[in-house]
């Protein structure tokens, strides 16, 4: 548990589990990065659904940096 929300912090992943987490250390206040290894978040997804959490994660202060394999 943490005793304090940081101010910035990096989760590793890009899937529905990693998303969630950063979006819940969005909602406390936390700039969030999210390093995913495929070309998109949610990369098992209808991609209607990867742009709605890309686009509403950006203008909530969550970066995800997209590192293909």
């Amino acid at each position: 548990m943490a005793d304090a929300v940081p101010g910035r912090l990096v989760l590793i992943g890009g899937g529905a589990v990693a998303c969630e987490v950063a979006a819940a250390w969005r909602t406390l206040g936390s700039s969030v990065t999210l390093l995913v290894r495929d070309q998109a978040l949610l990369s098992g997804w209808q991609p209607c659904a990867r742009e709605e959490v890309t686009g509403g994660g950006r203008a909530r202060r969550q970066v995800p940096r997209l590192h293909p394999r």
